[in-house]
């Protein structure tokens, strides 16, 4: 049997440990990360399934590290989920392709739904499990 890989970016260690708590109590294998750096160093670490992921950061704009890393993000299939309290963000979001935009405060039951329905549907796209080794 094998779990399905999550990254979590939230800056906000409250948000971010709910996320990686109700994920990870759903089955999901989650990863989180408090800062673009730390994002940037998960995914180049290891393919995901789904990436959950702040606008407002610490150490940057999420948008602007979406628009950097999105065509890696694609290659490897991953579906991302932007969670934000600022909807100003959903149109710049859509503009880099991504579909699916959740506004704060996210019901827990919400987004494990959602990144259950979007980690299966990229999870069919796949022979074999996503490798924890490296790319």
């Amino acid at each position: 049997m094998f779990t399905i890989p999550v990254l979590v970016l939230d800056d906000d260690a409250p948000t971010r440990q709910l996320f990686e708590k109700v994920l990870s109590n759903s089955g999901f294998e989650v990863v989180s990360a408090g800062s673009i750096r730390e994002a940037h160093s998960h995914l180049s670490a290891q393919q995901f399934a789904v990436m959950v992921c702040d606008m407002r950061l610490g150490d940057g704009n999420g948008i602007h590290f979406l628009q950097e890393v999105w065509g890696s993000l694609q290659a490897a299939q991953t579906q991302v989920v932007v969670v934000s309290a600022e909807e100003h963000y959903r149109l710049p979001c859509m503009e880099v392709g991504i579909d699916y935009f959740l506004s704060k405060p996210v019901s827990p039951m919400q987004l494990v739904a959602l990144v259950g329905r979007l980690s299966n549907a990229s999870w069919l796209g796949y022979d074999a499990p996503y490798s924890t080794q490296g790319r």
